[in-house]
């Protein structure tokens, strides 16, 4: 009896430590009533004792089935809850589609395991905080958590810091009912005593077989929602999540050979220079971290003009808009597409390029470059480990690498190095490799505009107030577009500094992606929601910039994308196109911009989500989906994609 009440009254404290957690949660968000309800019910939980209770092995049985599946709704509708949704808003289907995922997952664990306790919380904390994590993914960055995402945790944990965290109050109900979900599992008594033999794992996995066959005909018509956070609204958080897994496979086009490549190629069968021409300009890139002109989405009421330089820039450009992959987050696409002149529209969307496509050497503008006699440097101030750069870069054909040590500390804003600050020492970097009279190609990723536009200390203060006539305010918008202003006036100390030059230079400016502030700015900015397609594209637009500080013609392009930056850079330096960058300005013909999102047809001058009814209509297009593949993951076609090498 005394050991009975002892066992009982520790459980009984740490269920009351618990309550106390829970009501303090409930003061600070300021939803005492119902922290007190909660508190109640996880109290009586914590008095409940199943000692006594003697079941045989049938009643067992009986149990644990209720165990699991009981446990199995729990957890869906939690996970649900933590993303500020609901289980039952989802079609019937998602539902036990989500219901199904977390049986399988149970059953899997209850045979490592052998306890049902062990089991139901083994599956259920990672899944309750990959959910938590999924919410705040898409308040900082504007769109869910993929799995690729699991691969960039270190990058991620870099940037975590500059970003601020708010409890909401749905999570104090999501967390409090998970919490008494834990603590009544924990409470009851142990149902699975019996010796696993070869007959419950044969079950076990019968089971798991039975429910995966199941799931996939669930399955059958769920399309992932890669856009805002409608994947948990509208297919359920766990459903989303699992669908986009098929999307870390490439698959093989359609029609797809290597004869098929080689064919192609023969239209595209050009001399290369190997030796150069000493008369080409020295080629300098720069992708600006999250720099978008908000002008194109709307009308923006400011009170100053936000890049008064970019837009007074009128000789020697070439000016536009081009279309970026990714939304809020996901720069390595945009160098992807730019450097390698492959688009994401025939990748899984989700996809990170670095991450997931490239194993090995690669082709890329770096290659072609280096195999004219250019020096290439790659430089980005922050950490070197960030999505892979210092595998990736050489793997592109870089030879030079500076990173976060390689840049000066006192020279931030925010947390972050500052635009003027990298561009003092890439000047100096490019300074230095010219003095061998060789041509040089440097590639810079800024960072001083990257998320997290909640900063308030005193070392940084916003320019840019916006003016809207409804006098809503959107703090992050503003210190979002203050910092865009300090990036035109360090653009415009880089090329004065340009201009000095006796060399030949020519300058490539472009924005990343599109930031993530709040929606009800988009929404006010643009006078509505963005539904279609083509509205939807206009948040992935940004704009881009060919200078040169001696002459060249000057060109308008209205709208282009990534992969067809690099032929435009290389038309302008008046270098001739390698067979791909040929290949790729023919593809314009059909298609002047895509995107991740879909392709722009010139015929009807409209965006289409990418279909194989497309690649059907239009050749050109699948000829660039069969190269694309090739250099990617098909046996490389060495003329159309010579690699880098660095040993000569």
């Amino acid at each position: 009896m005394k050991k009975y009440i002892n066992v009982r009254s520790k459980k009984t404290f740490v269920f009351a430590i618990l309550a106390l957690l829970i009501l303090a949660f409930s003061i600070i968000v300021n939803r005492v009533r119902n922290g007190v309800v909660l508190c109640a019910l996880i109290m009586a939980i914590g008095t409940l004792d199943f000692s006594s209770v003697r079941l045989n092995a049938k009643n067992k049985r009986l149990v644990l089935c209720a165990v699991l599946v009981i446990s199995s709704i729990a957890i869906s509708s939690l996970s649900q809850r933590t993303c500020n949704e609901t289980l039952l808003q989802l079609p019937v289907i998602n539902i036990l589609a989500e219901i199904m995922i977390v049986f399988v997952i149970l059953i899997v664990l209850l045979l490592i395991f052998k306890s049902e306790k062990a089991a139901v919380t083994v599956a259920a904390v990672p899944i309750i905080i990959l959910s938590t994590i999924d919410y705040y993914v898409y308040c900082f960055r504007g769109n869910e958590i993929t799995p690729s995402d699991l691969l960039s945790i270190r990058t991620a944990l870099a940037v975590v810091p500059n970003y601020q965290f708010e409890f909401y109050s749905f999570h104090l109900y999501a967390f409090s009912l998970f919490c008494v979900f834990l603590g009544l599992i924990w409470s009851l008594p142990k149902v699975v005593d019996w010796k696993y033999n070869g007959k419950s794992y044969f079950t076990g996995l019968i089971s798991v077989f039975a429910l995966i066959v199941c799931i996939s005909f669930c399955y059958k018509g769920i399309v992932p929602n890669h856009f805002a956070i409608n994947g948990t609204h509208k297919n359920g958080y766990l459903v989303n999540f699992v669908s986009q897994l098929k999307e870390s496979i490439i698959f093989k086009p359609s029609g797809y050979s290597e004869e098929a490549v080689n064919k192609i190629y023969e239209e595209y069968d050009l001399p290369v220079n190997e030796d150069g021409n000493q008369d080409n300009p020295d080629i300098i890139v720069i992708m600006n971290e999250s720099f978008a002109d908000m002008n194109h989405v709307g009308d923006l009421p400011v009170n100053t003009d936000v890049t008064p330089y970019l837009d007074s820039l009128s000789e020697y450009v070439n000016k536009g808009y081009t279309l970026s992959s990714v939304y809020g987050g996901g720069t390595p696409n945009s160098e992807y597409e730019f450097l390698t002149g492959n688009s994401m529209v025939f990748f899984p969307q989700g996809m990170i390029a670095y991450q997931q496509i490239i194993k090995s050497p690669a082709h890329s503008l770096v290659a072609d470059l280096n195999g004219i006699g250019y020096k290439c440097i790659a430089m980005h101030p922050f950490h070197s480990g960030g999505w892979m750069r210092t595998k990736i870069y050489p793997y592109f054909g870089f030879s030079d690498m500076y990173f976060l040590d390689a840049f000066p500390e006192d020279k931030l804003i925010r947390d972050y190095v500052s635009d003027q600050a990298m561009y003092e020492v890439l000047l100096e970097k490019y300074r230095e490799a010219s003095k061998n009279n060789k041509n040089v190609f440097v590639f810079g990723v800024t960072m001083q505009n990257h998320g997290g536009y909640e900063y308030s200390e005193d070392d940084f203060q916003k320019t840019i107030e916006l003016e809207f006539e409804s006098g809503n305010q959107y703090p992050k918008a503003e210190q979002y577009l203050s910092l865009i202003h300090e990036s035109d006036k360090a653009l415009k100390y880089l090329l004065e500094e340009l201009k000095k030059e006796e060399r030949k230079v020519i300058v490539l400016f472009y924005g990343d992606h599109f930031p993530k502030l709040e929606d009800e700015f988009y929404k006010e900015l643009y006078g509505s929601d963005f539904k279609t397609l083509d509205e939807i594209q206009l948040k992935y637009t940004v704009p881009f910039l060919i200078w040169s500080n001696y002459s060249s013609k000057n060109e308008d392009v209205p709208l282009t994308s990534m992969n067809y930056l690099s032929t435009y850079l290389l038309e302008a330096a008046g270098i001739e196109l390698p067979a791909y960058n040929a290949f790729l300005k023919d593809v314009k013909d059909v298609s002047y911009a895509m995107n991740s999102n879909g392709i722009y047809i010139n015929e009807d001058k409209h965006f289409h989500e990418f279909s194989s009814s497309i690649l059907d209509e239009y050749k050109k297009i699948r000829d660039y989906n069969y190269l694309v593949y090739n250099s990617a993951k098909g046996h490389r076609n060495e003329q159309f994609f010579p690699i880098s090498n660095l040993e000569e």
